[in-house]
């Protein structure tokens, strides 16, 4: 998230954005979890096709992918 995105987080999500992994909707661009990352993980977005705000089911919510691999800049 960048500019002034992440002001449209409550403060307890703004400061997870900095140690957990964020998974998102491809579609409506909406943060469905996030998941508390290593102390050694750099975190990283994980998308999901479609969320049940856009008609999607809890199973499509259970298939993530990542959308950002940091080790593809090393």
């Amino acid at each position: 998230m960048d500019g002034g995105e992440d002001n449209l987080l409550c403060p307890t999500c703004r400061t997870k954005i900095e140690t957990h992994h964020i998974v998102q909707c491809l579609n409506c661009e909406t943060i469905i979890d996030f998941i508390e990352a290593e102390p050694s993980e750099e975190p990283v977005v994980f998308t999901i096709e479609k969320c049940s705000r856009c008609h999607g089911t809890k199973e499509d919510q259970k298939e993530i992918s990542a959308y950002y691999f940091p080790d593809a800049f090393y």
